[in-house]
């Protein structure tokens, strides 16, 4: 199971910047940032590898069940850097939902791979909103139509097609 953030590198993209909006949006929704010595009721992860064209957040306090929280959530890091956000949520290994936004250009596409017992698909759009990110949308088509054992292997096959680390689209992080 997770549910992060990937925002797509961009001229306005500074990681000062992003821990400032990330520091507003927790504030927004009651929490603040805890002091060195003091412990915390939530935490936050930026993972920016090198080599992908995507810097990844994750956080206990994203809530991504439906379309009004995704886009509450990623709304105001693509208005922020001017680009694409990346929605990613996998329940259970069994379903997979990725929703790519763009405030400024309009882009809002959907992918949905599996399915989870009583979890509703939100929706589906062509593919054609992806092609901003994603150069050979006949290989994602495949990617999306495949059958999987476990829904995340269809996201690891998807970000090495806009040049995100496949380890990253789960947020499997190296230390």
């Amino acid at each position: 199971f997770f549910e992060n953030i990937h925002i797509h590198k961009s001229l306005k993209y500074n990681v000062e910047v992003l821990k400032k909006e990330l520091v507003g949006y927790f504030e927004e929704k009651g929490f603040k940032l805890a002091e060195e010595d003091e412990e915390g009721n939530a935490s936050v992860v930026i993972y920016e590898p090198d080599g992908s064209e995507w810097i990844s957040v994750a956080s206990d306090i994203f809530q991504l069940n439906t379309e009004e929280d995704i886009r509450n959530v990623v709304a105001p890091f693509s208005k922020c850097f001017e680009t694409e956000v990346l929605a990613a949520g996998c329940y259970d290994s069994d379903y997979l939902r990725l929703n790519v936004l763009n405030i400024c250009d309009g882009t809002d596409g959907w992918i949905n791979v599996g399915r989870a017992e009583g979890m509703k698909q939100l929706r589906r759009t062509s593919l054609t909103p992806w092609k901003k990110i994603v150069k050979d949308l006949d290989t994602l088509k495949n990617i999306v139509k495949a059958e999987y054992v476990f829904a995340e292997e269809a996201f690891y096959k998807i970000a090495e097609l806009i040049q995100m680390t496949p380890k990253q689209a789960a947020l499997e992080v190296e230390y």
